[in-house]
């Protein structure tokens, strides 16, 4: 094989690699219900931004008094602590897997909630 050939099939290779980890990374999901603090907290767990007016609605609708101290906020910084508060936001995890043992459900921009 040329020195051409071997520098293209890396290339690609090394193209295709960075694809993979992108897609592994894209791959994170939102878990609701389960972050600790705001945005200023140091933990993993932390509240990340946004919640809307229409996940709060949703979250009340499907769980009752569970979230009753939800309010919408447009930063993790002005979230509430813990969703075990009655507080509601999301944390970032790698798997739906992972939120279903943190005792978290999905949901999508549109407030459509999955619970796992």
């Amino acid at each position: 094989m040329s020195s051409k050939n071997k520098l293209l099939v890396c290339a690609a290779v090394a193209g295709l690699s960075v694809g993979i980890v992108s897609a592994a990374s894209a791959a994170e999901v939102n878990c609701w219900g389960v972050n600790s603090c705001g945005g200023k907290s140091a933990g993993k767990d932390k509240a990340q931004c946004a919640v809307d007016a229409k996940h709060v609605e949703a979250a009340k609708k499907e769980f009752g008094d569970k979230y009753a101290k939800a309010t919408a906020h447009k930063c993790g910084a002005e979230a509430k602590c813990a969703g075990k508060g009655g507080n509601l936001n999301w944390t970032k995890v790698k798997t739906k897997e992972d939120c279903k043992k943190l005792g978290g459900f999905l949901m999508d921009k549109e407030g459509k909630i999955e619970k796992l």
